[in-house]
């Protein structure tokens, strides 16, 4: 049984970052210019692929399973972090993925998508290509999503990104950190 506390997960997908489960905050102690104010680092690296585009990936796949998405093979442009976070939800969550990027993306990465499941389609285009660029990453993942069977999640205009931060990077309470 997965316990936060202890920090001990029976799934990957437990680590999302929850009410029962929130990512750390760390009080900042010697900030320069903040002598009457508290700050504090939200320790992101604590997500279960260590960025906080985890809860972008988290939330985009919840969205689209919210409203019904039949999801066979998932397509995405990235050109790294959430397209990370989609490989590794995918894979947890029995989904095929595969991720649309530029080869100038460095080899590590691109093997670290593999790794975790991602077929890629590589293409010699810009590193953050126009949107609209016909040789594109976002072109071929736009292409691929309309086909049957396909669904693309399309990271840079659906309103589930923005909404992952409002629910779970900074939600309010009450003015101070948990816990204080």
């Amino acid at each position: 049984m997965s316990d936060p506390v202890l920090r001990v997960y029976d799934s990957i997908l437990d680590m999302l970052s929850s009410v029962e489960n929130p990512t750390p905050l760390l009080r900042l102690n010697r900030v320069t210019g903040f002598k009457h104010a508290k700050v504090y680092a939200k320790l992101e690296w604590y997500n279960p692929f260590g960025a906080v585009k985890d809860r972008v990936a988290a939330n985009l796949l919840r969205d689209a399973e919210e409203r019904g998405v039949q999801i066979e093979n998932l397509v995405e442009p990235t050109s790294g972090n959430t397209g990370m976070g989609l490989a590794m939800l995918s894979n947890a969550k029995g989904y095929k993925f595969t991720a649309t990027l530029s080869l100038a993306i460095p080899a590590e990465k691109r093997a670290a998508l593999r790794v975790f499941g991602a077929n890629l389609v590589e293409l010699a285009d810009e590193l953050c290509p126009m949107p609209g660029a016909p040789e594109g990453a976002m072109a071929r993942a736009e292409k691929m999503g309309a086909e049957p069977g396909w669904h693309e999640l399309n990271q840079y205009k659906n309103p589930a990104n923005p909404d992952a931060h409002m629910r779970t990077t900074g939600p309010k309470y009450g003015g101070r950190p948990r816990g204080r």
